[in-house]
């Protein structure tokens, strides 16, 4: 048997041992939704949601992309009708609004609204996700997300670690104690598997305890020891979400920093394309950040559009991406998880492929633990863990504050993904290239939308300064000063591949942008504290010696220093930059230079 199907059979052994069924996450769910929705969305002008409730907000984190053209929200609860960004309407305005296609957002209650549909509005399409399941030989009987969604799996850990430390009882302490165990098996983390395990062996110390810790400690030691032994000349790229650069600075995954700095090129002054996921990879996979092309309105590129993919291919690198449905790039020869995954389960399938012979390009995307909600195991308090941005926390149906503190929630996050990527990392002898694809504004609490006023909304610091980080033979550890952008990621990844050292030039200036943004929910917290002008498309331009230039769809400029000042010489700014504004046309920006 080879290493490959000796491990997985060892897992699966030890479930069985375990009495855990396999859970249906590991079948086509997300691609199945994703496929469905999209398609929905695209075919109907007007679609709305049926319900707004967690069920909605899970669909629009995970499938964001899919539905972003919907507006409105059909729900008979008078209490969401209150002021939020999406319109909300009664079933009974339905025709009214003309909607011409529902998605029934529910699973407990499909069945009651698909039946108002075909007695109420019988012209009007409708889409229930759990028929399309069905259809592909998938059957819930609770919601899609309930048990194999991340978010979800986080949530139960931490329910049952908040029963256990509040438990005086010994045998249900060891009850909690014994779920704990085999909830952290399920996510395959045998890291804290272990950890609470030894707890039980030091109230309980039995031979089957023993034997049960042997096993856990074998299939933890062979995974880690399939990854040492993985091909030197394969490349990885591990891209972690919403990873903001001060966050390594300040010591949040301290064992992530020491490897930095004994093994890695850093990139100390990096910087984001954009301030989302996509608006921010598509242009660097493309290598194309020119807004007249609309690239922010794809899904995914063309193999030939990515210089890494066609580079892989051509040299018949196996390819694989965990990336939690998301596909970045339409290429046969790229290997796709195509299901949300913990952290934990994407090293596990990583471990896995890494037996395979040959040179291979790996690309490893953390989301759900490093970009808000912070899904973690950590966090001692209750887990908030769903929604997609911190800014949905502030409308008025949550009385203006946030659910939970979120910075706790990141802090336990960072140090839980600190935790279980390290033991990898350190062991993983190929080329790596260690990279954010935006960051995220952290608030608390007890912030309240007047502060988010402190914080400029469009394109602050937090939100594109990221890490970057090469590992290589090729280049020397070292702390590099120098301004650089995530655009030059193609170029690097490609000189891994060639094993060839990568040699960056610094330009005077860098560019981030991002188009307008739709998204109701953003538009009335933009709004409501007078932020209108930035929902607008925009390029920012930021210049070597901190000078930051921002040019909105309109023509209007913005000039910036880092300590606040004006910048006087923001006429020849301008000139220096004006070959790379695709935002809007020079006409825009001398008609409102003239208006001005």
């Amino acid at each position: 048997m080879n290493k490959q199907k000796s491990l997985a059979e060892n897992y699966k052994c030890l479930i069985k041992k375990l009495d855990i069924e396999e859970s249906v996450s590991g079948r086509r769910v997300n691609e199945v939704i994703k496929k469905t929705l999209g398609a929905f969305c695209k075919s109907h002008k007007n679609p709305a949601i049926w319900c707004y409730g967690k069920h909605t907000k899970m669909l629009m984190m995970d499938f964001i992309y899919e539905m972003k053209n919907v507006k409105i929200i059909i729900d008979t609860a008078e209490k969401s009708a209150v002021n939020n960004g999406f319109h909300i309407i009664m079933p009974d305005q339905i025709e009214r609004y003309k909607i011409d296609g529902i998605i029934i957002s529910s699973y407990v209650y499909k069945e009651e609204i698909k039946e108002k549909i075909l007695r109420d509005h019988k012209e009007t399409d409708y889409l229930d996700i759990y028929e399309e399941l069905a259809l592909n030989g998938m059957i819930f009987r609770s919601s899609y997300f309930s048990a194999s969604h991340p978010c979800n799996k986080y949530q139960l850990i931490n329910e049952l670690q908040i029963r256990y430390s509040k438990t005086a009882d010994e045998n249900l302490r060891k009850e909690f104690l014994e779920k704990i165990i085999k909830e952290y098996i399920i996510i395959k983390d045998f890291l804290n598997a272990i950890k609470y395990l030894k707890i039980i062996i030091s109230l309980e110390d039995t031979k089957e305890n023993r034997e049960f810790l042997a096993q856990l400690t074998v299939l933890y030691e062979t995974e880690k020891r399939m990854i040492s032994e993985m091909n030197p000349e394969s490349v990885l790229m591990l891209c972690i979400d919403g990873f903001r650069r001060k966050d390594l600075l300040i010591g949040k995954l301290p064992k992530l920093w020491k490897w930095i700095m004994e093994h890695g090129y850093f990139f100390e002054n990096a910087y984001s394309s954009s301030t989302s996921t996509y608006e921010s990879l598509i242009p660097v996979y493309g290598f194309n950040n020119n807004m007249k092309t609309k690239y922010y309105e794809r899904e995914e590129l063309e193999k030939e559009e990515c210089s890494f993919i066609k580079e892989a291919c051509r040299q018949n690198r196996k390819i694989y991406f965990y990336t939690d449905g998301a596909r970045y790039v339409n290429c046969s020869d790229i290997k796709y998880s195509g299901i949300s995954q913990t952290a934990t389960e994407k090293i596990w399938d990583f471990a896995i492929d890494t037996s395979q012979k040959g040179r291979g390009l790996f690309y490893l995307h953390i989301l759900y633990e490093s970009h808000y909600s912070y899904s973690n195991p950590y966090t001692t308090t209750t887990l908030v863990a769903e929604g997609s941005n911190i800014m949905f926390d502030f409308l008025e149906t949550k009385g203006g504050k946030l659910q939970t503190n979120y910075g706790k929630q990141q802090t336990d996050a960072l140090k839980y993904i600190d935790d279980i990527l390290m033991p990898f990392l350190e062991l993983i002898p190929c080329r790596i290239v260690l990279y954010a694809d935006h960051g995220n504004i952290l608030m608390t609490e007890t912030d309240t939308l007047r502060s988010i006023e402190r914080t400029k909304f469009t394109c602050h610091k937090d939100l594109i300064e990221i890490p970057l980080v090469i590992k290589c033979p090729e280049l020397s550890v070292q702390r590099d000063k120098r301004l650089i952008s995530l655009m030059e990621l193609n170029k690097m990844i490609c000189c891994l591949l060639n094993d060839e050292k990568y040699d960056y030039t610094e330009s005077e200036y860098i560019k981030i942008q991002r188009s307008e943004i739709y998204n109701p929910d953003f538009c009335y917290l933009y709004k409501k504290n007078g932020r209108e002008k930035e929902l607008q498309a925009f390029e920012l331009f930021i210049f070597r010696d901190g000078v930051q230039l921002m040019i909105y769809a309109d023509g209007t400029i913005e000039e910036i220093m880092e300590d606040g000042r004006s910048v006087e010489d923001k006429w020849d700014r301008l000139k220096c930059v004006e070959e790379e504004i695709t935002v809007c046309s020079k006409e825009d920006i001398a008609n409102r230079t003239r208006r001005e």
